[in-house]
């Protein structure tokens, strides 16, 4: 008898709490009308969110990639198994592989999407010598790829990266020879 008593107690709190209109019928399409309204809002806000969300990790892609790049610059690449130092393109292209195909290698410097390297030739004998710095530059924009901006019209532009990173040549270049890096611009 206890349960039957809390079941209908529990009947009279639900019944009340129903919204009535002041005739008493019910209101029923409300709460859908109102989900109408609000959904959109809600879809563009979580849109809003991913698309931050993968910006936020490819800037985490690009600054890995680059301090990579600088590190593998600054060990000279595959100086000690092969005796070259590694090139700006080899440079580049290992970069290119730590973003995980974000960078562009191929892209010119100063285009949307490019990798750069370049060294700073302190005494200026054009060679990459220990304790002068290289470093490696990756620009890269990013546009908004889930479409919320189009969904307001609201036109943003995308967001530009310019992740870079140096580091100290540590080893020695094999031989007498030049580093093909480009001086400018370090």
């Amino acid at each position: 008898m206890r349960f039957d008593t809390m079941r209908n107690a529990a009947r009279r709190v639900w019944n009340s709490a129903r919204v009535c209109s002041r005739d008493g019928r019910r209101e029923r399409g409300q709460t859908l009308l109102e989900f109408a309204f609000a959904a959109p809002l809600l879809l563009v806000f979580l849109l809003a969110i991913v698309d931050f969300g993968i910006a936020i990790d490819r800037r985490i892609v690009l600054d890995h990639a680059v301090r990579e790049g600088a590190r593998f610059a600054a060990v000279g690449g595959d100086a000690f198994v092969t005796g070259v130092p590694a090139s700006a393109e080899e440079i580049e292209q290992y970069t290119e592989r730590q973003s995980q195909g974000i960078a562009d290698a191929a892209g010119a410097t100063g285009s949307d999407n490019y990798i750069d390297v370049c060294y700073a030739d302190a005494n200026g004998n054009g060679f990459g010598d220990v304790g002068e710095e290289v470093r490696v530059d990756v620009r890269y924009k990013h546009p908004f790829v889930t479409g919320f901006t189009s969904f307001f019209n609201l036109g943003l532009a995308p967001i530009v990266m310019e992740p870079s990173a140096s580091a100290r040549i540590e080893q020695p270049l094999p031989g007498d020879v030049p580093s093909t890096m480009e001086t400018t611009g370090c």
